[in-house]
């Protein structure tokens, strides 16, 4: 234990364990969330390909639906829906949501992700110009 931390006291003592235990108790929602950063980059890629091809980007309806419990649907990718035109995802399940909005002459495309399920969502965004990031809190899983 470091001096200075012996200076502070028992308050010091007590923010250091309960910012190390929070962050132990949230690393799994953590990674858990880092899909929506590698999903939205995925995104932004299927987006760019499209535009290159046909000199539009594409929107997309939010995807998956949640369960009652919180837990997320299958994704669903129906016949004539963006997320068909993008050929994008490749798999089924996720834990968070995606939806692509048209803005101007680009896209802003969302995820938002509530893996503790505690009705407040982490968000995320990425556009045709920014690779994904997160825009809510590090508090939010």
């Amino acid at each position: 234990m470091s001096v200075s931390l012996l200076c502070l006291g028992g308050g010091g003592l007590f923010w250091l364990v309960s910012t190390v235990g929070y962050n132990f108790i949230h690393m799994a929602d953590r990674a858990k969330t880092s899909e929506a950063i590698f999903n939205l980059d995925e995104i932004r890629a299927a987006q760019q390909a499209y535009h290159t091809e046909h000199g539009v980007y594409v929107a997309a309806a939010l995807q998956p639906e949640p369960e009652a419990d919180g837990r997320m649907k299958p994704f669903v990718v129906a016949e004539g829906s963006g997320w068909k035109t993008l050929g994008w995802p490749t798999t089924d399940f996720f834990r968070c949501q995606y939806e692509v909005s048209l803005e101007g002459e680009g896209y802003r495309a969302v995820a938002r992700c509530d893996v503790d399920q505690d009705g407040d969502y982490a968000l995320f965004e990425g556009t045709q110009d920014e690779a994904g990031k997160r825009l809510s809190s590090d508090r939010s899983f």
